[in-house]
């Protein structure tokens, strides 16, 4: 059996903390979201678009009547660390 990867360190920055507080309210499965989220990134993350050098933005799937997400992310690969950076809806017009 191969060994298995190493997971990356998720790490939640205060902004993005900041903005998960404010869509809990909008969003009541919004812990589900996150938990993919982390599970996904901690996995695989190099997952989202690069915007540039630092950054990665990754779009989840609308589900229902939970929207996407936008999660704003930095992976630094010498710590094997993801920062969650930044959350947003996306919007109807956006899919």
């Amino acid at each position: 059996m191969p060994p298995k990867a190493k997971l990356a360190k998720i790490i939640q920055e205060h902004t993005f903390s900041e903005k998960y507080d404010e869509l809990r309210g909008e969003h009541p499965r919004l812990d589900d979201v996150h938990a993919g989220i982390d599970w996904l990134l901690a996995r695989q993350p190099r997952q989202g678009t690069s915007v540039n050098e630092d950054h990665r933005v990754y779009k989840t799937s609308r589900y229902h009547i939970t929207p996407a997400f936008y999660v704003l992310y930095r992976y630094v690969e010498s710590e094997h660390t993801v920062y969650l950076l930044s959350l947003k809806a996306v919007e109807d017009s956006e899919l």
